[in-house]
């Protein structure tokens, strides 16, 4: 009777402790903070602040995850992308945030859920004689007849491009994009949604320059933490919880918490 009772009481504790949640079981077993590289460079998703800290939307999304939701100690650090991809690679930081290519894979481990999906769109202006005609465009290679204007580096946006043989004028920056679009010496440019909606914000070109309804690409973003990190144990309850802030809509409140910053 007495070895009944101890064998119940055990199968009782081992309840408990497999009902702990991941972020209690998992805290003591970390002996430094969850370290986080960010592209210092990509305003509004990410970039280096004026206090020399990072900040945006993905460091948001994460902080909110990581640390309010599964009681993580998290850093966040912000360089140059070609530093951040080695950083994490050699283990100086334990990760990232960005599109899970079969390189980062050879060194570090992805969530399962999207964290995160930026968005390609057209930007236009009203005022063009194209815009009709645009706002029907539903795939990117009927831009083919128009004039489109893009910067240089915008490898995102060039293998779109290439790939539906479109011809485009290259520039140095985005501002110059935008004032060749409200001189009508281009129909339209594409570019990640938030980084466009940015900077017709600070330029103050609202009902000036605007975007297409349509998506025409995505990058869909998830955590990936580098294979030797003791993080990477905590990517389950990340899915997690990554799903029920989408659920949720917290993932599109910090998106709009962004825009009126």
């Amino acid at each position: 009777m007495k070895c009944l009772r101890v064998g119940l009481l055990l199968l009782l504790v081992f309840s408990v402790l497999l009902g702990l949640p991941a972020s209690a079981a998992e805290g003591p077993l970390f002996s430094q903070p969850l370290r986080i590289a960010y592209n210092d460079d990509w305003n509004p998703y990410s970039y280096l602040g004026s206090d020399d800290k990072a900040h945006g939307i993905l460091v948001d999304v994460l902080e909110e995850a990581l640390v309010r939701r599964m009681g993580l100690k998290v850093e966040h650090y912000s360089y140059p992308w070609n530093r951040v991809q080695l950083n994490v690679q050699q283990g100086t930081q334990d990760a990232f945030i960005t599109v899970p290519t079969p390189e980062r894979l050879s060194y570090s481990v992805s969530s399962t859920a999207t964290a995160f999906v930026v968005e390609m769109r057209a930007f236009v202006t009203p005022a063009s004689p194209q815009y009709a005609a645009l706002l029907k465009v539903r795939e990117v290679g009927e831009f083919a007849p128009f004039r489109v204007c893009d910067i240089y580096g915008n490898g995102w946006a060039k293998r779109l491009y290439d790939s539906n043989q479109i011809q485009v004028t290259w520039f140095r920056n985005n501002r110059i994009v935008m004032d060749q679009l409200l001189h009508d010496h281009c129909d339209l440019s594409m570019g990640a949604i938030e980084v466009g909606l940015k900077l017709i914000r600070d330029l103050g070109l609202e009902g000036k320059l605007t975007v297409l309804p349509e998506i025409f690409d995505s990058m869909s973003f998830t955590l990936m933490i580098n294979k030797n990190s003791p993080y990477v144990g905590i990517l389950p309850k990340f899915d997690q919880t990554i799903r029920e802030m989408h659920e949720s809509g917290s993932i599109e409140r910090i998106i709009q918490n962004n825009r009126h910053n």
